[in-house]
């Protein structure tokens, strides 16, 4: 059940990666420099505004729709999530226009701040529709519309940037369009959200104790993947902000995304199967989900670690991919932590309905972090950077790890776990022994047989149970 279900995330997941990778291998060669850090900068506060805004309308969408459609209060939930999503929208539009109506700002800053806000407010609207669909396990619009806004705000902004003279706010507003369309053409939420129905108020303290610590939770953990871009936006030059924004996004979009493609599939499963059979069937859901996690995520953050010279100088412009592959090893490594910990450890804290609880995990590790950063960054400059970032990660992990343990402990599979180690073992010695490849084909060459070295061990193994299933859907066929 999992893996077809993730199926449906898996694609929408390769289309992010694609747009998401052509963005820097394009935008580093055709905006300058201070525009790309401009750039960086707008996507750091994105996520960061987006999660004060917005990210408890999505989070208790995600925790309690399948539950208000079991005990037939769907009409009142959904008036209650719409009623609040336009007060916060109203709400960040005012604070926000007036703040910039009366802040000085050079003329590029304050543009790309415009942008900015234009951005929060659209995508706040896609990426709530888009957890209805998730919700309501409908993987197949989900992948849709996702695919629909990664293109649309990709073209946009590579058009923008090759043929006007917009720069970081071009690019930024490519997004708020892009999001916004796609909302204005799913015709299958707006028949969720126009529905009849008065707020329920028995639901609102719910909502509120369940969604207010849960968006301090994700605004924290927002700051602590990007808020290294506002400090050294702070304490060095756009430029070398650049390169650090980077190689952040390549990993990212790599390993972030699969892990949140899974985590996508996995959550709404485990919600499903505890509101209908139990915990048991919760942690059964749970423990197929991490061991799927780790094998895919495994093997992409080694690769990275191990080809960063040889991918950086392909994937980024050579004005910052010398710097970007530095720092790759390092982003890359801090990427899965935060991966793991975002998609799967804390799950623990929102299915346990607690999510106030996790703050006691990711305040020490933000708050440690922002001093580490303000510490490091004016002797070490960006590499102290990826190595407070990889730090941080760690130390969030490990505290909520800790945490959960207490409330409701992750199952962790160790003997499946433990298979994912051949594989790697095989993979990394077939990259140790074909070195530094020179040249895109060379790279990708190396990158496909790695690929199918870590695959076919990982089959042989049964790993995720891949060969069983395989073997059981060549028994079913004619």
């Amino acid at each position: 059940m999992l893996m077809g279900h993730v199926a449906g995330y898996a694609g929408s997941a390769l289309v992010q990666t694609i747009t998401g990778l052509g963005t820097i291998v394009l935008l580093t060669r055709l905006l300058p420099e201070e525009e790309y850090g401009l750039y960086a900068l707008s996507m750091a506060l994105l996520p960061i505004s987006g999660s004060i805004l917005f990210f408890w309308a999505r989070a208790s969408l995600a925790r309690f729709l399948a539950e208000a459609e079991t005990q037939n209060r769907l009409p009142g939930f959904i008036a209650l999530l719409r009623v609040g999503f336009l007060i916060m929208a109203a709400a960040g539009l005012v604070i926000a226009g007036c703040v910039l109506l009366v802040v000085p700002t050079e003329r590029p800053v304050g543009a790309m701040l415009w942008a900015t806000l234009a951005a929060t407010l659209a995508q706040g609207a896609a990426q709530l529709n888009l957890e209805l669909h998730r919700a309501m396990l409908r993987s197949g619009r989900y992948f849709v519309l996702l695919s629909l806004v990664s293109v649309l705000g990709f073209g946009l902004a590579v058009t923008s940037a090759a043929l006007t003279e917009f720069g970081a706010a071009g690019a930024v507003s490519a997004i708020a369009i892009a999001s916004a369309t796609v909302v204005l053409l799913d015709r299958e939420a707006w028949a969720v959200w126009r529905q009849p129905g008065v707020v329920d108020r028995s639901q609102v303290r719910r909502v509120l104790v369940y969604g207010l610590p849960i968006t301090l939770t994700m605004t924290i953990d927002s700051y602590m993947g990007n808020g290294d871009r506002l400090v050294l936006a702070w304490l060095i030059d756009l430029a070398d902000l650049g390169a650090y924004a980077a190689a952040q996004t390549l990993a990212s979009r790599s390993i972030l995304v699969v892990l949140s493609a899974i985590g996508s599939a996995v959550s709404p499963l485990a919600v499903s199967a505890l509101a209908r059979s139990g915990p048991q069937a919760m942690r059964e859901r749970l423990a197929d989900g991490v061991e799927l996690m780790l094998a895919v995520a495994l093997p992409m953050t080694v690769g990275l670690c191990l080809l960063a010279q040889p991918i950086t100088a392909v994937m980024i412009g050579e004005a910052l991919s010398a710097d970007a592959a530095a720092l790759l090893p390092f982003i890359a490594i801090a990427a899965l932590l935060n991966g793991l910990t975002g998609h799967y450890v804390n799950h623990a804290f929102q299915l346990a309905e607690r999510p106030a609880v996790e703050l006691w995990a990711i305040v020490p590790a933000a708050v440690a972090g922002g001093v580490t950063l303000v510490l490091v960054v004016p002797v070490y400059g960006v590499i102290g950077a990826a190595i407070a970032a990889m730090a941080t990660q760690g130390t969030y992990m490990l505290l909520s790890l800790g945490i959960a343990g207490r409330i409701l402990p992750m199952p962790v599979p160790v003997g499946r776990i433990l298979r994912l180690v051949p594989p790697l073992a095989a993979m990394v010695g077939l990259l140790v022994l074909i070195g530094t490849p020179q040249g895109p084909l060379a790279l990708v060459v190396t990158v496909l047989a790695g690929a199918a070295v870590y695959g076919l061990a990982a089959l042989a193994l049964d790993v995720c149970r891949a060969r069983t299933l395989m073997l059981a859907r060549l028994r079913r066929s004619p």
